[in-house]
């Protein structure tokens, strides 16, 4: 069972190594501020960093460590890849825990961290149109063009590194805590390390020219904007310990920043589609969760 385990938490940390590279690099590469090479350089030393600084304030998200909850969690990272549809890691990965346990109480502790995702996504999009705003002031005061974009380019790169920092503790560092919670020792500990290493190195790629192609040429406003809140939220959330759906916090971000200028990075409709199939991990993951408990009784 343990070996199971193990198996099925590399196989999520395989897929979450290189799918959050375009969250945390992907608008720093879009702009032009760093070269990819370095790019993913830069973010896979930076979420490791914070993975191991950070994961034990993700303590408190792990309830029910179970092959069950491996299980559903490995079952909808997979269907996310058949499909192409973008399911949340996270949001499944804590909502199949309570799913697994197949009691009213556990299901009680579901409705608050609800009401936390929800609040981090409106959070996003208010915060990101307020700090567009006023990163396009303070830009605007800089007279030399030159200055100005050189300037930007500089604080969108460090805020990248923040972003990887903070998902490194949130996303990875949540999944680590599913295998200390299982008191598993410096070797299985490494091969999970190792996985998010291949995984970064490897399976990055796509998923950094992905963001980057949908924002060339963003405006250092909306770049510098977009970066600072998804860091800010995730980190918050990472001190709380609540497991952020990180790639729908960046997209509601994305989505208040350009709300706040003429350019409309994303469309409404478009958004709302990918806002629903984000949380739809959430019953998705309680009803799978369900089925497989019952399976393995």
């Amino acid at each position: 069972m343990d070996i199971a385990y193990l198996a099925l938490l590399m196989f999520i940390a395989l897929v979450a190594g290189g799918s959050h590279a375009g969250i945390c690099v992907g608008i720093a590469v879009g702009m032009g501020s760093v070269r990819k090479r370095i790019a993913l350089m830069l973010y896979a030393i930076s979420s490791l960093i914070g993975m191991i600084v950070l994961t034990q304030y993700m303590e408190r998200a792990v309830m029910a460590p179970s092959l069950c909850t491996v299980s559903t969690t490995a079952s909808i990272v997979s269907l996310s890849i058949v499909t192409g549809l973008p399911l949340s890691l996270n949001l499944a990965l804590y909502s199949s825990q309570i799913g697994c346990e197949c009691r009213f109480e556990t299901l009680e502790i579901l409705i608050p961290m609800v009401c936390s995702w929800i609040a981090l996504i409106a959070a996003s999009i208010i915060l990101a149109w307020l700090f567009t705003k006023l990163v396009e002031v303070l830009l605007l005061r800089i007279r030399n063009v030159v200055k100005g974009l050189v300037l930007s380019e500089a604080i969108t790169l460090i805020l990248s590194v923040l972003l990887s920092v903070a998902i490194g503790g949130n996303t990875f560092g949540y999944l680590y805590q599913f295998a200390l919670a299982k008191h598993m020792g410096v070797v299985e500990l490494t091969m999970i390390v190792l996985t998010l290493i291949i995984s970064m190195a490897l399976l990055s790629e796509q998923s950094i020219k992905t963001v980057a192609f949908s924002f060339y040429g963003i405006k250092p406003r909306n770049a510098i904007a977009c970066n600072a809140v998804c860091f800010i939220i995730v980190a918050v959330a990472t001190f709380l310990g609540i497991p952020a759906p990180a790639s729908l916090i960046l997209s509601s971000a994305i989505v208040g920043s350009g709300l706040a200028s003429s350019v409309r990075m994303i469309r409404v409709s478009d958004y709302i589609k990918y806002l629903a199939i984000q949380l739809a991990s959430i019953p998705l993951a309680l009803v799978l969760g369900m089925a497989i408990s019952f399976v393995m009784q």
